[in-house]
């Protein structure tokens, strides 16, 4: 009885000597507000650890023949985008005012290749329909588009 009594003051003296405190936890990583200081170290650490490895992007030998033809098409290619620019640019200018507004009844006929017939055709509806929008048809003789614009009709200033 002797040693289980003496086995109990024991016990009871380590328990009461043992104090328990509050868990406390500090970010390392400065991107969770740890300490700006671990940032290179962290890096680094990652950086050792990272096993990937970039794709190999394979080499293309081009032959000479190969290459002219390649800077044909880029030339091709601007040759079109400056042809479609300068479409873009007369169209505008003839299609709205200069205040912003479409003018209304206009007809546009492009013959790019010089032969007498127009390639394609750009007609604006002469008056907007009962939701206020005008209609635009661009027709290539083959496929007809149309788009319907928002009108923006202007007071008539009088004097």
């Amino acid at each position: 009885m002797r040693k289980i009594s003496l086995a109990f003051t024991l016990l009871t003296c380590c328990i009461a000597s043992a104090q328990a405190t509050e868990l406390a936890h500090r970010f390392v990583d400065p991107m969770f507000g740890g300490n700006s200081g671990n940032g290179g170290f962290i890096l680094s650490n990652a950086q050792a650890q990272d096993t990937s490895v970039a794709p190999k992007v394979p080499t293309v030998n081009l032959t000479a023949e190969q290459k002219f033809q390649a800077n044909i098409d880029k030339f091709k290619l601007n040759l079109q985008n400056s042809i479609l620019t300068k479409l873009t640019s007369t169209s505008t200018s003839q299609l709205f005012n200069a205040n912003g507004t479409i003018k209304l009844g206009s007809n546009l006929s492009f013959d790019l290749d010089n032969d007498g017939l127009p390639d394609f055709t750009v007609n604006v509806d002469n008056s907007p329909d009962a939701s206020g929008n005008v209609a635009v048809s661009v027709s290539d003789g083959i496929t007809n588009t149309v788009l319907s614009i928002p009108s923006i009709v202007l007071p008539q200033v009088t004097q």
